[in-house]
């Protein structure tokens, strides 16, 4: 996943749009992002913990 500091600044924009559209779409990022801090930190002894917040407050699956 690509760092906020790598989005141009109309694709940052852009993201926080879709974000405020979709609390879903918002979930699902933060998600992803926490999962990337965890790979590029190495505290995957920290991967039970995540894996159970998910399981408890994922979006569901987007269908269409």
């Amino acid at each position: 996943m690509r760092g906020s500091v790598s989005l141009s600044d109309g694709d940052e924009v852009r993201l926080s749009e879709v974000c405020l559209a979709c609390p879903d779409m918002a979930r699902a990022r933060e998600i992803a992002q926490r999962f990337t801090a965890l790979v590029r930190e190495r505290t995957g002894h920290l991967l039970p913990v995540w894996i159970s917040e998910v399981e408890r407050g994922a979006p569901q699956p987007i269908r269409g």
